[in-house]
């Protein structure tokens, strides 16, 4: 696909020193003999790009905002920055400019070598510059909505990093549209990352303080992961809000999901985080949308490495349909991953590298904002590829000797994609957009040997768990840091996984990735989101469009109330589920929960539901209030009339006598064929609702 060779920041380092040495001789010779010292040279150096971190109370293990502090670190100071491990940065230059980058010049690296070799010396205080000072209040200012961590969680003194999760509840009673998170950590030596993600389902918050601590291990909790624009923070990074007046959209109800990297300090500490978050009162006039390669963080991309495959790689690509521009990228994989790179090949030909990790660090997960929006035409093709080394040279091999590892959602399984953050030049086309990427990863995880691949590797992973070779995976095999919920995933709770359990989570890791089809949002009355047309759902949906005046729909109040309570989903009833859905643009959610009080619809079996800009009018085809759809395994089965008890406006039958939309779901909820699948509502025409 084209994609650079990799090179190490050594080399890349060394052409440069070659310049800066060249400029230097000619702007003034005498340059290259001065003595270098601390106060001229070496402190400018440290200030700008190190105390940020290197100060009392922060991440970093030692001060450098004294001679004495570097002085004692001086032989360390050149070894790290020379390797280009400090400052950390882990973009490649050369393959995408982004905002804060961190990282030394050539000459600056030169100089400080040169001064470490040439005994250290402090020079003459008078022109070492001031210690930098550092706001001690909130860096975007004071936080629209401060929030912590409802318990703060006890890191050792010793022992592996610790991947571990948090429901933070956010407590809001509206949707909001989020530009920045500001992290306070309250243990700033032991907490090294934060992945953020939003659950709206509260499965996150009941698998919070499951096993008996704050938090929980694994993925699970938080569906949003990744949500285009959310991020995650990590030391030494400063807040940022999201540029081009972009915000993420935070559902009312949602939950917080901090995926909290921590790495012992040597002393026990407790860490509760503290987060400000920082809200726009309007939302954004531009929709950021998400492209992650290969989707699902691979999931279907074949990802099965044996023990001592030192290069196996992934790929992706994808094209895109129309203009946009590239805000932010990142990636996401665990520990044997080696390399990721993002390429853009434009329909000229003309090769672009956005994006290249040459030393991927689990320990370092970060999004990056590119200082300009990078323009891609349409027909550009984007490639992402990802490269593995599972051999015992990797250091960050978590087995020893090395072990196969395949597609799984612990840090010892793994996966892998890079995201670009999307905006269309022309907001109109989103949509475009949004349709492309959906089908691309339909596609994607319909191959059925690259899924059957990864769940094959993760079966055999869970398999190998089996340390004493008894023959069953008991729970004391699978609590230890970093593996499997045991308590989740031991159905009979025998205190084992036996073999139909172990293929349980493979079925339901792949009905958890399956292509599927929610289309456009509903939100109902309570900020949740709903999904009718979730493929996967277990209940046959039936959405009733109405108004909160519309004569005809509140007249059929009564006859909605009785199929909900005969087909509702409840005690002893079938399984459907009953939406209203209110399309009328100035009907609120309180309004709408009134009416409902007021015709009786207030009842269990009925959720309210609002589709003020019509998405869903337009999804299902429907023209009328009231009008029904009624939807199977994501498939409109009915759409038409609630029953003929009006022929027409104005001509009204003393009763009904054929009954459609019960006969409709009388058949889906036996799985039977719907003998009727379209006819005319009378009613109120939604068209005329703008």
């Amino acid at each position: 696909m084209g994609f650079d060779p990799k090179r190490s920041r050594r080399e890349v380092g060394a052409f440069a020193v070659v310049a800066v040495l060249v400029c230097a001789i000619a702007q003034a010779s005498e340059s290259s003999s001065s003595p270098v010292t601390y106060s001229e040279h070496v402190a400018p150096i440290l200030f700008e790009n190190c105390a940020s971190c290197h100060r009392p109370d922060q991440a970093a293990p030692f001060s450098l905002l004294s001679y004495d502090d570097a002085r004692k670190r001086g032989r360390m100071i050149e070894i790290v920055t020379e390797s280009g491990y400090m400052p950390p940065w882990h973009p490649a230059p050369g393959h995408g400019e982004f905002v804060g980058e961190l990282g030394l010049r050539a000459d600056e690296i030169e100089l400080l070598a040169r001064w470490v070799d040439e005994g250290m010396p402090e020079g003459d205080p008078s022109k070492c510059p001031p210690v930098p000072t550092f706001a001690s209040g909130w860096a975007l200012g004071e936080p629209d909505l401060v929030v912590r961590m409802p318990k703060a969680y006890d890191v050792p003194a010793d022992g592996p990093d610790i991947y571990r999760n948090f429901a933070v509840p956010l407590g809001l009673e509206e949707d909001r549209w989020l530009t920045a998170i500001e992290v306070r950590p309250s243990a700033r030596s032991v907490l090294h990352h934060i992945v953020f993600a939003l659950d709206t389902t509260g499965e996150a918050r009941e698998l919070d303080g499951a096993d008996g601590e704050p938090g929980y291990f694994g993925m699970q909790g938080g569906a949003e992961t990744g949500r285009a624009g959310l991020g995650g923070w990590a030391v030494g990074g400063m807040p940022q809000e999201l540029p081009l007046g972009l915000a993420t959209h935070v559902a009312a109800g949602a939950d917080l999901v901090l995926r909290s990297h921590f790495h012992p300090s040597g002393k026990p500490e407790q860490e509760q985080t503290v987060l400000g978050l920082h809200f726009t009162d309007e939302p954004p006039t531009r929709t950021m949308v998400g492209l992650q390669l290969p989707p699902v963080f691979g999931f279907a991309a074949g990802l099965d490495i044996a023990p001592g495959d030192a290069d196996f790689a992934i790929e992706d690509s994808f094209t895109l349909p129309i203009d946009v521009l590239a805000v932010t990228v990142g990636g996401h994989a665990h520990y044997v991953c080696d390399e990721m790179q993002i390429v853009a090949t434009d329909p000229s030909g003309e090769k672009r590298s956005l994006f290249f990790i040459d030393e991927w660090d689990f320990r370092w997960q970060n999004r990056y904002v590119y200082r300009e929006p990078v323009e891609l035409a349409a027909g550009t093709r984007i490639d992402a590829r990802l490269l593995y080394d599972n051999s015992s040279a990797n250091p960050d091999n978590p087995f020893d000797p090395p072990q196969r590892i395949g597609w799984g959602l612990e840090s010892t399984d793994e996966m892998g994609s890079v995201t670009l953050l999307l905006v269309a030049k022309d907001e109109s086309e989103v949509g475009k957009l949004q349709g492309a990427i959906r089908d691309h990863m339909r596609s994607s995880l319909r191959d059925p040997s690259a899924r059957q691949s990864s769940l094959a590797a993760m079966r055999s992973r869970l398999r190998m768990l089996d340390r004493d070779r008894d023959g069953a995976v008991e729970r004391d095999e699978l609590t230890g840091r970093g593996r499997l919920s045991a308590w989740r995933a031991d159905t009979n709770g025998d205190g084992k996984l036996d073999d139909d359990e172990i293929d349980a989570i493979g079925r339901d890791t792949l009905a958890a990735t399956s292509p599927r089809e929610r289309g456009p949002l509903l939100r109902d009355v309570n900020g949740w989101t709903l999904f009718p047309l979730d493929p996967d759902s277990s209940s046959v949906e039936v959405l009733i469009f109405t108004t909160v005046d519309c004569p005809i729909a509140n007249g059929y109040a009564p006859e909605i109330a009785r199929i909900a309570d005969e087909f509702g989903v409840g005690d002893g009833k079938r399984p459907a589920r009953v939406t209203l859905v209110h399309v009328d643009p100035a009907v609120t959610a309180a309004r709408a929960r009134d009416h409902a009080a007021e015709y009786g619809l207030d009842r269990t079996g009925i959720r309210i539901a609002l589709d003020p800009e019509h998405a869903w009018v337009r999804r299902t085809g429907v023209t009328h209030t009231p009008e029904a759809a009624v939807l199977r395994d994501g498939e409109i089965v009915y759409r038409g009339r609630i029953d003929n008890l009006y022929g027409d406006l104005g001509k009204k039958r003393p009763a009904a006598t054929k009954h459609e939309l019960r006969d409709a779901l009388e058949a889906a909820c036996a799985g039977r064929d719907v003998d009727v699948a379209r006819t005319d509502a009378v009613g109120c025409t939604i068209g005329d609702l703008r």
